[in-house]
């Protein structure tokens, strides 16, 4: 559990032998990842922690975030660009699904995805996912232009059939968010001491406000004073779609076994992380006027 939690050690630790020091050049910020991306109090948070490193080190900050923790800096930069600007000089972005998550985001609302987190079972963690505003975010974007959809493709009572994220409104059963919705129609949970199981079907309030968080990140655009680094992992393909074979319903989605067909390992397109463009699985947008060439975070100040 404990190394499942400090998924940041090794780039403290890597920090600290060079020199930076935890509460006077290095900080961190939680946050709850259930809420919006964009939640007020999230936002608020951040820009306090990010005046008061600065009050702390004497010098403009160094943002490192971390693949949902980047949509989050996105969405600080649509309420507080003029904080930004004025106390953020880099902003090193780790495997950010800037246009959304593949397969494993499709398999959390299906079949649940905990994460690796021995003490969280999938069905809860599915549960917990179903009602976070958040997860719902990080499905893939709609209005992306992909080179590899992610999708959900099934053989349904004899019938081949494939939801991907290309479909127009006109179009909207063949979306994604259409065969998981038809997937949890039915689906409860039984919370503690319940009499019965409550029924949770696919969050339409949830779903809407992620369409609206989606549309603010693309307003995002980054101050030419700063500088942007986007760390991001080639070695190996990244899933991108879940395939289903002979079922009888489409709430056996829920339970079936599927395979996860792989995208080719390539670099992302686009330069940076705001305005439209990017791809696979969390490219940015391309690179923004007065854009300078990333270098590493100038060691701590004294």
């Amino acid at each position: 559990v404990y190394d499942y939690l400090s998924y940041f050690d090794a780039i403290i630790k890597f920090l600290t032998f060079n020199g930076w020091v935890p509460g006077s050049t290095l900080f961190g910020m939680p946050w709850d990842w259930r809420q919006s991306q964009c939640w007020p109090p999230t936002l608020e948070r951040m820009r306090d922690s990010i005046l008061e490193t600065k009050k702390a080190s004497g010098r403009n900050i160094t943002l490192i975030s971390h693949s949902m923790g980047s949509l989050v800096v996105k969405c600080f930069l649509t309420a507080y660009p003029d904080v930004f600007e004025a106390n953020v000089e880099r902003w090193i972005s780790i495997a950010a699904p800037f246009q959304g998550a593949g397969a494993k985001i499709l398999t959390e609302f299906l079949q649940g995805y905990n994460l690796g987190n021995v003490v969280l079972a999938d069905e809860d963690a599915k549960c917990f996912s179903l009602e976070s505003p958040a997860v719902y975010e990080l499905l893939p974007s709609q209005d992306f232009a992909w080179e590899q959809p992610p999708f959900i493709a099934l053989t349904l009572n004899g019938s081949a059939q494939s939801f991907d994220c290309q479909g127009a409104p006109a179009t909207a059963d063949g979306r994604y968010d259409e065969a998981i919705r038809r997937a949890l129609r039915a689906h409860a949970f039984s919370p503690p001491g319940a009499p019965s199981p409550v029924p949770q079907p696919f969050n339409d309030a949830c779903w809407n406000l992620s369409l609206a968080t989606r549309v603010r990140l693309a307003s995002a655009r980054l101050p030419a004073s700063a500088r942007f680094l986007y760390v991001y992992g080639v070695a190996q393909p990244t899933p991108v779609g879940l395939r289903f074979a002979n079922l009888s319903h489409y709430r056996d989605l829920q339970t079936a076994k599927y395979t996860t067909p792989l995208g080719g390992a390539r670099r992302p397109g686009g330069g940076g992380p705001c305005g439209p463009g990017g791809a696979g699985g969390g490219g940015g947008g391309p690179p923004r006027r007065g854009a300078r060439r990333p270098g590493p975070p100038a060691p701590p100040g004294p």
